[in-house]
C-alpha cells in the first residue's frame, strides 16, 4: 500500500485490490481519503481488465456509503425494527437453530445464498457448506439451480473436465444467446482483440444486442429453440463429413450412434422450429466447421433455463469435440488446478439434499460432488409450504433476494411468509429482508477479504489475486465471519478452530503456498497461477470419463433413464407444445437480459447507475406493437397465466417480431411475477424462464 500525507488532517492511500461488484474480479486501484473510499480506477497490468472498468466501480462510493445501508443487526418487534448487538443476534439465531433441529431434524434448516456471495470468491461458499455439514443439514441452495450447474453437468458428462473458450486465439467465435458487452465486458474485449486479428464473430440472439451489432453475422432465433439449432448444425457437420475424422476415431465414444441420431434434425426441420432459414443454418455450420480454431461462447443461464438445459451444453461440447476444437489454442482449453486443504465435512451429513432422488446428477457423479449448493432450489417453496419431501422451517439468506430473483415470485413470497424463522444478511432492506425476523448487516466487496483464484473458469485467465478489505461500515460483517462466529456459538469449535477469517484462508490455500500476507506484500496486483493445458488427453492417453474418451453417447445418462444423445424438447409453453395456450397468450416472453450498469437486483438504488439504463422496459418490435395498439414509451400490461405486471414499452427494431424481452431485478415491474419455478429439465431440474407465453395490452 502506498501512503502519502496530503495535509496535517488528510491522509490518502492507494489500495490495490480486486473489484467485487460482479463475478469477474477486475484488478483496481482504490483511493482512500480520510478513511473513506474516494475513487476507483482499473489496473493496466491486470490481464483481465487491462486498466478498464465498467460503470459499477466508478460509483462504488455512492453504493458503499448509501444512506439506506443496513449497518447494525436488527430484530423485528411490534411490526418495526429494533437495533440489537451481534451477540444478541447470534444468541437468538442459535436458540432458534437448536429448536428447529430438535423438532424437525437438521434438514429443516435451509441456507440460501446468491450471486453476491459468489462474487466474493469461492472460499466463502465452501465455508458456509462446512457450517451446514457440522449442523447436519444438506439444505443448501444457491443460484446454481438456475445458472451454471447445467453447463457444468453437460460438459463434464462429455469431457470429464471443464474447459473454457480460448477466445483471443480463435478464428471463429460464436456467441449464443449472450451479450458479453453487458454481462462480461472483459470477454467482449477479448472478442474485439480476436476480431482485429481476423476472427469472425457470429451472434445468435433474438435481440440486436451491442455484441450483435459488432458481428459479421447476426442470426435471430426464436427463444427456447437453441437445442434445435445445435442439432441441425450437428446434422450438417456429420452428414457432410466436416468433422475431424482422426480425433473422432481415436478419442470419441458413440459417434456412430450420433451419426444415425442426427439424420432426423435437418435444416428444414430446424427452420420451422427456430425461425431461422435453412440456408442460414447451413452457412453457420459450414463457417464454424471450416474456420479453425473456433469457440462457442454460451452463457451460464440463457440456454440453460429451459427443458434442454443439460442437453444444450452436451450438444455444444460435442460440436467442439468432433470439429477438432478441444484442447487446442483458440478452441476449448482446460487449466491446471489450484489445490486446497479440504474444507467440507461431508461425513457428518446423514440426510440427502432436496431433489437428489429426482435429479441425482445435479449433485454429482463418478464419485465427484459438484457446485455450490447441495439442494434443488426450485423445490424449496413446496418444501416450506407442503413439507414435501421434508419440511423446511428456518432459512438463513445471505446476499440473495429470493422474492425478487427466484421465479414465480408470488409462490416464493407465500412460502417465505410461512417460515417459523427467517434470517437475512444483506446490504439493504430487500423485499425478502422485510419478511425476516432478524436482519444482519453484510459487508460489501470492499469491506471484506477474499482470495480470487477462479479466473480460469470464468474468463480463461489462470490468475490469483487478493481482494482486500479496505474500509469498515458500521458493524457490517463478511458472510464468512458470520458463519465462523455462529459456529463457535453453536459449540462447533473443534471444527472451526480459526480465530479470524485470515486464518481460514491461510488454511484453505496452504497447499498452494499462498497466504494473505504473501499476496498482500509480494503480489498485490495478483500473479499468474496455473496455466492453459493443451491436448492433455494425448499425454495421459485418456479423458477422465468412464470410457476414457469424449462421451458423445453417455451411458451415465442412459442408466438414469435420460437421453444418452442430445435431443430437443419444446419449451413447456410454446406455439408448438401448447397451441391452445398460444392462442390465448400469443407472444413469446423472454426474460433476464443483462444491463451493464447493474447486476441482477443489485445497484439499482444508485441513481447514477440506474440513470445509465432505460429502467424497467418491455422491448417490443414495431410490428408487434402496431398489432396491439402500443406506442413507444406507453405503459402496457404484460400477463402470463401466473400473473401480470405494468411496464413501459420500448418499441424497437432490435428484437424479433412476436417476442417481448423484459429484464429482471426491477421492484416496480418484477418480471418474476410472470415466470414459473416448475423444474422442467429432466437431468438437473432447471425451470423454463427464457421462453414463456404472454399477452400484452396498452393501459388506458
Amino acid at each position: 500500500m502506498e501512503t502519502k500525507n496530503v495535509s496535517q488532517n488528510e491522509n490518502t492511500e492507494t489500495v490495490i485490490t480486486a473489484c467485487g461488484m460482479c463475478q469477474l474480479g477486475c484488478g483496481v486501484k482504490v483511493t482512500v481519503k480520510n478513511g473513506e473510499i474516494e475513487n476507483v480506477v482499473g489496473i493496466e497490468s491486470h490481464p483481465l481488465n487491462r486498466g478498464g472498468i465498467c460503470p459499477r466501480p466508478t460509483r462504488a462510493r455512492e453504493f458503499i456509503y448509501h444512506p439506506d445501508r443496513i449497518k447494525y443487526p436488527m430484530r423485528k418487534r411490534n411490526g418495526g425494527w429494533e437495533r440489537i448487538s451481534w451477540d444478541e443476534a447470534l444468541e437468538t439465531i442459535v436458540d432458534k437453530l437448536k429448536l428447529t433441529k430438535e423438532k424437525y431434524g437438521a434438514s429443516s434448516l435451509a441456507i440460501c445464498f446468491g450471486m453476491v456471495v459468489l462474487t466474493q470468491g469461492t472460499g466463502t461458499i465452501s465455508f458456509i457448506r462446512r457450517f451446514c455439514d457440522a449442523f447436519g443439514t444438506p439444505s443448501v441452495f444457491s443460484v446454481d439451480a438456475m445458472c451454471w450447474r447445467a453447463r457444468l453437468v453437460g460438459t463434464l458428462l462429455t469431457f470429464g473436465k471443464y474447459p473454457m473458450p480460448d477466445v483471443e486465439e480463435s478464428k471463429c467465435i460464436i456467441v449464443l444467446g449472450n451479450n458479453p458487452h453487458n454481462s462480461a465486458w472483459p470477454v467482449m474485449a477479448q472478442i474485439s482483440r480476436a476480431q482485429k486479428k481476423g476472427a469472425k464473430l457470429i451472434v445468435i440472439d433474438p435481440r440486436t444486442t451491442q455484441t450483435a451489432k459488432k458481428a459479421d453475422m447476426h442470426i435471430k432465433m426464436r427463444p427456447g429453440a437453441d437445442g434445435a439449432l445445435l442439432l441441425a448444425m450437428l446434422h450438417i457437420i456429420v452428414s457432410e463429413k466436416r468433422y475431424d475424422e482422426d480425433f473422432v476415431s481415436k478419442w470419441t465414444h458413440g459417434f456412430d450412434k450420433l451419426e444415425a441420431h442426427v439424420k432426423q434434425y435437418t435444416p428444414e426441420w430446424a427452420e420451422k422450429v427456430t425461425w431461422i432459414p435453412a440456408t442460414t443454418i447451413r452457412e453457420l455450420a459450414r463457417v464454424y466447421s471450416s474456420e479453425k480454431p473456433a469457440v462457442i461462447i454460451s452463457p451460464n443461464n440463457t440456454i440453460e433455463e429451459s427443458g434442454n438445459a443439460t442437453q444444450n451444453h452436451r450438444a455444444i461440447s460435442i460440436l467442439q469435440a468432433i470439429t477438432g476444437n478441444f484442447g487446442v489454442p483458440g478452441g476449448d482449453v482446460t487449466f491446471s488446478g489450484s489445490p486446497r486443504s479440504p474444507i467440507r465435512l461431508e461425513a457428518m451429513l446423514k440426510e440427502k439434499p432436496l431433489g437428489m432422488d429426482r435429479y441425482p446428477l445435479f449433485h454429482g457423479f463418478w464419485g465427484r460432488l459438484l457446485g455450490e449448493g447441495e439442494g434443488q432450489t426450485m423445490l424449496v417453496p413446496d418444501a416450506i409450504l407442503k413439507g414435501d419431501p421434508y419440511p423446511i422451517k428456518t432459512v438463513i439468506v445471505s446476499g440473495s433476494n429470493p422474492l425478487m430473483t427466484w421465479p414465480n415470485s408470488q409462490k416464493v413470497r407465500q412460502a417465505f411468509k410461512n417460515l417459523d424463522f427467517l434470517v437475512v444478511m444483506d446490504l439493504f432492506m430487500s423485499d425478502t429482508a422485510k419478511l425476516a425476523d432478524i436482519v444482519l448487516p453484510a459487508a460489501s466487496g470492499f469491506e471484506r477479504t477474499e482470495i480470487y483464484d477462479f479466473y480460469s473458469v470464468l474468463t480463461g485467465i489462470p490468475y490469483v489475486m487478493l481482494k482486500r478489505k479496505i474500509v469498515d461500515i458500521g458493524e457490517c460483517w463478511s458472510d464468512m465471519k458470520f458463519y465462523l462466529e455462529l459456529a463457535k456459538k453453536m459449540g462447533y469449535q473443534d471444527h472451526f478452530p480459526w480465530k479470524d477469517t485470515d486464518e481460514v484462508f491461510d488454511y484453505m490455500f496452504k497447499p498452494t503456498g499462498l497466504t494473505i500476507k504473501k499476496l498482500m506484500e509480494e503480489w498485490p496486483e495478483g500473479m499468474p497461477f496455473g496455466k492453459k493445458l493443451f491436448k492433455v488427453h494425448e499425454t495421459k492417453g485418456r479423458f477422465p470419463t468412464p470410457s476414457g474418451k469424449v462421451e458423445i453417447y453417455s451411458n451415465t445418462l442412459e442408466e438414469l433413464g435420460h437421453d444418452p444423445l442430445p435431443t430437443f424438447t419444446e419449451p413447456p409453453e410454446s406455439p408448438f407444445s401448447t397451441p391452445q395456450l398460444y392462442g390465448e397468450f400469443p407472444i413469446i416472453l423472454t426474460t433476464g437480459a443483462r444491463l451493464r450498469p447493474v447486476l441482477h437486483s443489485m445497484y439499482r438504488n444508485v441513481s447514477k447507475l440506474q440513470n445509465l439504463t432505460k429502467g424497467p422496459i418491455a422491448e417490443i418490435h414495431p410490428e408487434t406493437a402496431h398489432k396491439y395498439g402500443i406506442t413507444d414509451g406507453a405503459m402496457v400490461q404484460v400477463e402470463t397465466k401466473r400473473g401480470k405486471i405494468e411496464i413501459k414499452a420500448d418499441v424497437t427494431e432490435d428484437i424479433l417480431p412476436g417476442v417481448v424481452s423484459i429484464t429482471h431485478g426491477w421492484p416496480q415491474s418484477n418480471v418474476n411475477l410472470l415466470t414459473d419455478n416448475e423444474p422442467v429439465d429432466p437431468v438437473v431440474g432447471y425451470p423454463s424462464i427464457r421462453a414463456l407465453l404472454c399477452r400484452i395490452s396498452p393501459l388506458s
